[in-house]
């Protein structure tokens, strides 16, 4: 179903920002409608030319399932996914030409022994940002956290038998844990990159592990600030009450969290990345 939008008076000289046509999800994101927010695919058409800054977030990557293999001792639960990357650009609509605008997919969460999936590519009108990776790409390892715009956490935060998560990176930052966290991208995950813009693309928590010497104190990693999803948490032979892998939250780009070690069931599992969005402010 189309949306049409309505005409809106921005800053600068009284300019309108034209009526729109939308064959997707769609809504204006600011109380001023400055704004386009594109939650879905779909194809735009804009009434009149115009140049606009165009914010795309990436398909947030699947978090890590468990694994029933000990790798020197240490007990594998899942890496978080890596978020959607981020990218700002500056552009020209031409009136009346349909630009197909994809809002990425969230990567897949995987069940035990698995990797989890990639998030989608966001693109409009010649601007696109890549979705979350996978750690089978990088460390290859179950435990290791997806790379993206915030990477995910990783499920080696401490050299012994049972074992925490780390947790997801924010603002484009690397995750936490051990020495297979996953890298973000560097640069912040702003709306347009603005400091005080709305902050997406939060990296997966990795799962918690439960071994032999089990404690209280070893919890899953914490999706990044974002829209990130919290890692599955074992309950640690009772001491908690387990609790599923979360997944990124929709339209963020956040990854998903990744399965523990050690209760079995669903709890082995990843959760999925959130989809990605696409902000477009005319100027």
């Amino acid at each position: 179903m189309s949306i049409l939008g309505n005409p809106i008076t921005l800053g600068g000289g009284g300019s309108k920002a034209p009526d729109y046509t939308y064959t997707g999800n769609a809504e204006w994101y600011d109380e001023k409608k400055t704004i386009l927010k594109l939650k879905t695919s779909g194809v735009l058409t804009l009434t009149k030319d115009c140049i606009a800054d165009v914010f795309c977030v990436g398909g947030g990557g699947g978090g890590n399932g468990s694994s029933t293999t000990a790798i020197n001792y240490h007990y594998q639960s899942g890496g978080g996914g890596g978020s959607g990357y981020t990218k700002t650009q500056r552009v020209s609509f031409t009136k009346q030409t349909q630009y197909q605008a994809i809002v990425g997919a969230g990567g897949s969460g995987a069940s035990k022994n698995a990797f989890g999936g990639e998030g989608g590519m966001t693109s409009i009108n010649g601007v696109s940002a890549e979705g979350g990776k996978s750690s089978n790409k990088y460390s290859g390892q179950l435990a290791g956290g997806g790379y993206g715009g915030s990477g995910g956490g990783s499920g080696y935060p401490s050299k012994e038998y049972a074992h925490g998560g780390g947790n997801g990176g924010s603002d484009g930052s690397n995750g936490g844990g051990y020495n297979t966290v996953g890298v973000g991208q560097k640069t912040t995950t702003r709306a347009f990159g603005e400091p005080d813009g709305e902050l997406f693309a939060g990296g997966g928590g990795a799962g918690d592990a439960m071994g032999t010497n089990s404690s209280i104190s070893y919890k899953p990693g914490i999706g990044g600030s974002g829209g990130g999803g919290n890692g599955a948490d074992s309950g640690q032979r009772n001491a908690r009450t387990p609790v599923l892998a979360a997944s990124g939250v929709e339209n963020t780009g956040g990854g998903g969290g990744g399965g523990s070690y050690g209760y079995g069931s669903s709890y082995d599992n990843g959760a999925a990345g959130g989809s990605g969005v696409i902000l477009i402010r005319f100027a």
